[in-house]
């Protein structure tokens, strides 16, 4: 939910650098862990790289939203959640990919549901680190 609030299509810094010209499409944050690790990837069609690199690094570990966008970025959550039990053949692939990891699938409800707005705040000190990589993909004749 963290990267949802602070980077997602509807969070203040995507829209400001829409705005501003900086981004072509909306900002794309994904989480992906596991035992022992966590990998964050921010990514973006961009027009200025210095100033999409620049505001990422500005606003990564802050948190710039309120209790009340959190409960609405819950909300999302769990409807979300809820629209993916239709999805048969997808939640039996979730379910034995998870289940190998010691995960219930179904339980997610319930996790969602626990997660209060300070447990987010908590979270955000998770990205205040100094281990960052940032790399760039361009086209072809973009490169010298």
């Amino acid at each position: 939910m963290y990267l949802e609030l602070v980077f997602g299509s509807s969070s203040k810094l995507n829209q400001k650098l829409l705005e501003k010209g900086v981004i072509v499409s909306p900002i794309d944050a994904s989480k992906f862990c596991g035992e022992n690790y966590s990998s964050t990837i921010i990514s973006a069609d961009v027009y200025n790289e210095e100033e999409f690199i620049k505001a990422i690094a500005e606003n990564i570990g802050t948190v710039n939203f309120s209790s009340v966008a959190f409960e609405r970025c819950k909300h999302a959550e769990i409807a979300a959640f809820i629209r993916n039990l239709e999805d048969v053949q997808g939640l039996a692939v979730n379910f034995v990919y998870n289940f190998f990891d010691g995960v219930i699938a179904l339980e997610d409800y319930d996790v969602i549901n626990s997660i209060t707005y300070e447990d987010v705040v908590k979270f955000a000190e998770l990205y205040k680190i100094k281990n960052r990589a940032i790399f760039t993909i361009k086209p072809k004749e973009q490169v010298k």
